[in-house]
């Protein structure tokens, strides 16, 4: 399982890095300039508990939580079906 999950865990970093690399702006140098919009947003973000997070990002992090309890159930053979809710 350790193998599953940390497959996943790369999975999502790498959702993650393409995000920032296209919210950002690159350089001649081949640097990224992330957009003064982005860095207020992330920092606000930062400061706050997942109960205090729009529903649209909740929305995202469950998407997220359930791709792993998804992998964590395969890889202990339980087979759960769940009726996902539509976005």
């Amino acid at each position: 399982m350790e193998e599953e999950l940390a497959a996943l865990a790369h999975k999502q970093w790498k959702k993650l890095i393409r995000y920032l690399i296209r919210a950002s702006r690159q350089n001649q140098d081949g640097s990224l300039t992330v957009p003064p919009d982005k860095v207020v947003q992330w920092t606000q973000q930062l400061d706050q508990q997942y109960s205090e997070l729009p529903e649209q990002d909740k929305c995202k992090y469950r998407i997220d939580a359930q791709e792993i309890m998804d992998t964590a159930n395969t890889c202990l053979g339980i087979v759960i079906t769940k009726e996902r809710k539509s976005l």
